[in-house]
């Protein structure tokens, strides 16, 4: 937050606050589905994994992309307001879901 106050960036232009919101609450989607999945012990846990994933990546640039491309340009901010919290919910989702694949 610092550095976007130092660089004169609006914290309301940039969509960061959208675009974490956004991962965490898919983030929190696709552990409630993949732990449901853990309990089954369903062999496509995997494949599932991957699938959420990539519908997420998918679900945040059908979103985001027209927002963030409005003046046909795509700057650093808006490409760390997606990268980051992306990131930081794959490693999330990752770590939560390391020991229910141990178990099983």
């Amino acid at each position: 937050m610092y550095i976007l106050s130092f660089n004169q960036i609006q914290l309301n232009d940039s969509f960061i606050f959208h675009s974490y919101i956004f991962n965490f609450v898919f983030s929190f989607f696709v552990l409630v589905i993949f732990l449901r999945l853990v309990k089954s012990k369903s062999f496509y846990l995997g494949f599932v994994f991957m699938f959420l994933s990539g519908f997420k990546l998918l679900l945040f640039l059908i979103l985001f992309y027209p927002i963030f491309n409005f003046d046909n340009e795509i700057d650093y901010i808006e490409k760390t307001s997606f990268l980051v919290p992306y990131f930081l919910g794959l490693i999330f989702e990752i770590l939560l879901l390391i020991p229910g694949l141990k178990k099983m």
